[in-house]
């Protein structure tokens, strides 16, 4: 017998918290490697640039972001990722996987985008979200397709475009018609329309609201929405819209429906300017915006045209003139900016954010992150 291998000592059994803690390691391993996942929609083989956001990548071509997005060539200009993955440069974003598979959609696969996602009007969550990803990587197409949708939300408008932007026209409007949900709808827009900075949809749409609706049911309304989306709004104090809605709400019902609707304007008394109806209605769109309490008083009692106004010498002339597309100017000031001026002298409830005509570029000072 080998006496070496007598004297050899038993090799050590290994204790079984050994062989315990190889699985837990690979696991810690796995979970480290696991912790940012690939985008299973946006991972393409040819892509050049890795998009991050939290958790998630999204490799893509950089081409098609700087081709569509003015800010993320701004970023990808400004910023020398460090890290690579698959030889690709990786650009963390600040943004939620959310945001940012919206914004590839709209780039990547705008059709099927705008037939799947924009064919009905999206809840209001996923319409704020689109609405921030629009606005902030400035995709004008997409944030352009969701103005219409919202002027959808406003079925008793008819909208014109001109030169200075889109204009309202006010159609006849039955308050019987009006039901609860076609308010809280429209709470939804005058929340998006302001919190996104989308002028005409929200003076549109606030008009409108306080036209139709009744102090319980304007309360009613605005009790849809969400505290955090209470927050975000910055319109009058309760008590002061309702103060104002109360005014509009008669003009709108005892006076304006009246003779501004009137489709056979001007009329055949013309030498008489208290008759004609479309001179009416060009007195007050040259007082709009410079007395409030004037414009309250002439849409509240038609008698009050009678006082001193400079006038034409030849009055027929600007009423000929005024044949068709000045009756629609006419309805639009009347309709929107009056309503809007009668809701506050100032107009302090536009907020801090300048406000803009919708088909107007934004500058970086008008929309933030």
């Amino acid at each position: 017998m080998d006496q070496t291998s007598e004297s050899a000592p038993p090799a050590k059994r290994k204790r079984e918290s050994d062989n315990a803690s190889l699985p837990q390691l690979a696991a810690t391993n796995e979970a480290m490697t696991g912790s940012i996942q690939r985008s299973p929609s946006f991972w393409q083989s040819k892509g050049d640039i890795v998009l991050q956001a939290a958790n998630t990548q999204f490799r893509v071509r950089r081409q098609i972001l700087e081709e569509n997005s003015p800010v993320l060539t701004k970023l990808l200009v400004n910023n020398e990722p460090s890290n690579t993955v698959d030889g690709c440069p990786v650009l963390v974003l600040e943004d939620n996987k959310d945001d940012i598979e919206i914004l590839l959609k709209a780039l990547y696969k705008s059709k099927a985008f705008s037939k799947q996602e924009l064919a009905s009007r999206p809840n209001t969550t996923t319409l704020d979200s689109m609405l921030r990803v629009a606005n902030k990587f400035r995709l004008f197409t997409l944030r352009q397709k969701l103005t219409e949708i919202l002027k959808n939300d406003l079925p008793y408008f008819e909208w014109c475009s001109t030169r200075e932007g889109d204009c309202l026209q006010l159609e006849m409007v039955d308050l019987e018609k009006v039901d609860q949900k076609f308010r809280e709808t429209l709470c939804e827009t005058v929340y998006l329309a302001q919190v996104h900075h989308m002028r005409s949809v929200f003076r549109g749409a606030y008009w409108m609201l306080l036209a139709c609706s009744s102090k319980a049911e304007l309360i009613a309304a605005f009790s849809s929405l969400t505290p955090q989306q209470h927050s975000k709004l910055q319109l009058p104090e309760p008590a002061t819209a309702l103060e104002y809605r109360e005014e509009i709400r008669r003009s709108v019902v005892e006076n304006s429906f009246q003779w501004l609707m009137d489709k056979s304007i001007p009329g055949s008394n013309c030498e008489d300017p208290l008759s004609c109806t479309s001179k009416k209605v060009s007195l007050l769109a040259t007082l709009i915006g410079s007395d409030t309490d004037t414009i309250l008083e002439l849409a509240l009692t038609p008698d009050a045209l009678d006082y001193e106004l400079p006038m034409e010498e030849e009055f027929c002339d600007p009423c000929i003139e005024y044949l068709p597309a000045k009756h629609a100017y006419g309805q639009k000031h009347l309709w929107v900016d009056f309503g809007v001026g009668c809701l506050n002298y100032q107009s302090e409830y536009w907020g801090k954010g300048g406000w803009y005509n919708d088909d107007e570029d934004l500058d970086d000072d008008e929309i933030g992150p």
